[in-house]
């Protein structure tokens, strides 16, 4: 039983504003004191939480394909193809952000379904990404050097997790 609940199982008990008051000091006390612990554990339950997520294979595949493939770049980026429509920034936060990649790069710890190597070369991938000029017009982008290197890390990945 609550220390209220015997406070008040007696009438005269409820009166005696002595008692009342150390029953509404103890609720505070453990209210605050519970608020506490939740302010306390909140950032670690999200990092739990965090740490769990997995990378989704099959979207990251998916992804680091169209990645590879410049034909596909140059006819979707573009606008040549009247049924696709994506863009170099879409595709990128698609890799990373969907997929889970992004989160699972930012810790240490080498992801269980990724392996060393690929996630050495997905490491690579993301530093190489951060070098595009996404500010050029689609058929220059596709042509750059730094698009190369993308093609080239992403084609690499994609055989390390085959």
């Amino acid at each position: 039983m609550s220390k209220f609940a015997e406070v008040c199982q007696n009438d005269t008990g409820c009166h005696d504003f002595g008692v009342l008051d150390k029953v509404v000091l103890y609720h505070v006390e453990v209210s605050w004191r519970l608020t506490l612990l939740y302010f306390l554990l909140t950032p670690i339950n999200s990092l739990a939480v965090a740490a769990s997520m997995k990378v989704s294979i099959t979207n990251l595949v998916e992804c680091l394909t169209d990645l590879s493939d410049a034909v596909f770049q140059n006819r979707v980026w573009t606008g040549k193809s009247l049924t696709e429509e994506s863009t170099f920034s879409e595709l990128v936060c698609q890799t990373f952000d969907d997929t889970g990649l992004g989160d699972a790069l930012n810790d240490d710890a080498i992801p269980l379904e990724l392996g060393a190597d690929a996630t050495s070369t997905l490491r690579e991938l993301a530093a190489a990404v951060r070098e595009v000029d996404d500010t050029l017009p689609a058929a220059e982008l596709v042509t750059s050097p730094q698009m190369q290197r993308v093609r080239n890390l992403a084609s690499r990945a994609l055989q390390q997790l085959k």
